[in-house]
């Protein structure tokens, strides 16, 4: 069991670093890597069976930055198998896996539209205001979007609306389990829990000043941020914060799905050893004990730019089959999907999407490895 264990840790830290690395690799993928055998779909009328693209765990759903149209990449094939042609521009996007629909929008309309991944029928829902950013409950019940300073949360099976005020940015979160959205304004540092079913709301922090992104523990016993280049620790169990300044963090930090660790990148000089020359570390750290537990050095991934770390851990849906770990990733200015190794560190294919600029990948569901 303990050798076991010992695996476990060692491929969740060797696939978090095979995250980071993608930004590295795509730099010299398109000069030294062929393309791969693309299976490009014309724009047609599918006739979905009883499941249709309602398959969490096999489809994924690229939307274009610049036209109303979404590939969809099956997994297990590895190609693009069909595009959707959208009823507006998909500037914002999320999918419910469990009501098995895809909810989008164009900024600034004040439309929704509802795409069915059983039959793909396209409705539209009018909202009140205009949307800026959604987050959509894995149930499909709420729907959150961000409009001029105001959180509205819309309860789709009844139409009723609830509108929170807000100040600057703000950051959208459902718990993992639960009924519940936590609402971060990052640039006050203020995070209010909103419980959806009595519409009750409760302030868990306001330290003003500016705040990551949070995480929370799938098992909901805490929720973690950074600020001030520091870690810290809100407990939802005694609801109390807690500030480590001995871990450097300086970007939101990731939870792994057992709860177990936390990574973040630092770029504090207190991690370095003696006579090294600053470079950002990718910190993994006990999520409950709060504890170092490994620093690796990220020169030779993060090529300077530590920002591009966290970034490609929240845009990328990360893929566990049987025998391979991969992610899947789009690539700025290009029409092509990276699907790169996490095991052999290198990129598997790239596959031609049929987009003129890939933009989100969505999957109802990955067997991820960070919140």
């Amino acid at each position: 069991m303990l050798l076991k264990n010992k695996r476990c840790r060692f491929a969740v830290i060797i696939a978090f670093i095979g995250l980071l690395g993608i930004a590295a690799l795509l730099l010299f993928s398109s000069k030294f890597l062929p393309p791969s055998s693309v299976s490009h779909i014309d724009d047609k009328k599918i006739t979905a069976s009883d499941e249709g693209w309602n398959v969490p765990v096999r489809y994924v759903f690229i939307s274009d930055k610049d036209n109303p149209k979404m590939a969809v990449f099956d997994t297990y094939t590895q190609k693009i198998v069909a595009h959707i042609t959208l009823q507006t521009l998909a500037d914002s996007i999320d999918i419910s896996p469990q009501g098995g629909f895809i909810l989008y929008a164009k900024r600034g309309e004040k439309t929704l539209y509802r795409l069915d991944l059983r039959t793909l029928e396209q409705q539209p829902i009018t909202v009140t205001a205009p949307v800026e950013q959604l987050s959509v409950h894995a149930s499909g019940r709420w729907v959150a979007y961000t409009s001029d300073n105001k959180v509205i949360v819309n309860d789709l099976s009844s139409n009723q609306e609830l509108s929170i005020n807000t100040r600057g940015n703000v950051s959208l979160l459902y718990a993992p389990a639960g009924d519940t959205l936590f609402i971060n304004e990052t640039e006050q540092g203020k995070l209010t829990r909103i419980n959806l079913l009595d519409q009750q709301q409760q302030v868990l922090v306001d330290i003003g000043k500016p705040v990551s992104p949070i995480s929370i523990m799938p098992n909901m016993m805490a929720l973690f941020f950074s600020a001030d280049k520091q870690l810290y620790r809100y407990s939802l169990l005694d609801e109390k914060l807690t500030h480590y300044p001995s871990i450097a963090a300086d970007e939101r930090p990731y939870i792994t799905s057992e709860s177990r660790n936390l990574l973040t990148i630092s770029n504090s000089d207190s991690h370095l050893q003696q006579n090294s020359q600053r470079q950002p570390r990718l910190l993994l750290v006990n999520a409950y004990t709060l504890a170092l537990k490994h620093s690796y050095q990220l020169s030779n991934i993060a090529k300077g730019d530590d920002k591009i770390a966290t970034g490609w851990l929240e845009q990328t849906a990360v893929v566990i089959g049987k025998h391979h770990i991969a992610s899947l990733a789009t690539i700025e200015k290009s029409p092509q999907l990276v699907l790169f190794n996490m095991k052999t560190q290198h990129i598997d294919a790239l596959v031609d999407t049929g987009l003129k600029q890939p933009d989100k990948v969505l999957m109802g569901q990955t067997a991820t490895l960070c919140h």
